[in-house]
């Protein structure tokens, strides 16, 4: 019996330690931004995460934020946990709570540039995700241009 469960220690062990460490996830693009009754603070955001590992992994718990030309406008709210596939990009759906004063503030003070040119959105922040006995928080960070017209308001 001892025999036994030494082999299956070394065998676990073995395991383990062939076991690559998770690598970061990354964060490819942001989509589907809306602003649904923006003073009441609500709305959504598509954030397509890519997941380097040769294992899938389960998102359990999410701290984003959402920046505006810098500026703090919203938070990122991660509502179900969100399988994603070894090495793919996908599509997470997430609530944001606006901070409706600050965010009209930077919205209004940026509008010109953001319907002509768009404006500087970036989500940023800790994403934590297990796979197996492997859990581990990440640091993310994504900016891009986002035009006024490719909110869609509900």
């Amino acid at each position: 019996m001892l025999g036994v469960g030494v082999l299956l220690l070394g065998t676990v062990s073995l395991f383990l330690s062939g076991c690559s460490p998770m690598e970061d996830l990354e964060i490819r693009a942001i989509r589907g931004l809306t602003l649904d009754n923006a003073n009441a603070g609500q709305g959504e955001i598509q954030v397509a995460l890519y997941n380097p590992n040769p294992y899938d992994i389960k998102v359990n718990t999410v701290d984003l934020r959402v920046d505006l030309e810098g500026q703090p406008v919203g938070r990122v709210e991660l509502s179900d946990p969100a399988k994603l596939p070894s090495g793919e990009t996908t599509y997470v759906g997430f609530a944001v709570v606006w901070d409706g004063p600050a965010f009209t503030r930077v919205s209004t003070k940026h509008a010109l540039i953001w319907l002509v040119a768009g404006a500087q959105v970036s989500v940023s922040g800790t994403v934590h995700g297990r796979a197996y006995l492997i859990s581990r928080t990440v640091q993310v960070h994504h900016q891009q241009l986002v035009r006024l017209s490719d909110l869609r308001g509900r």
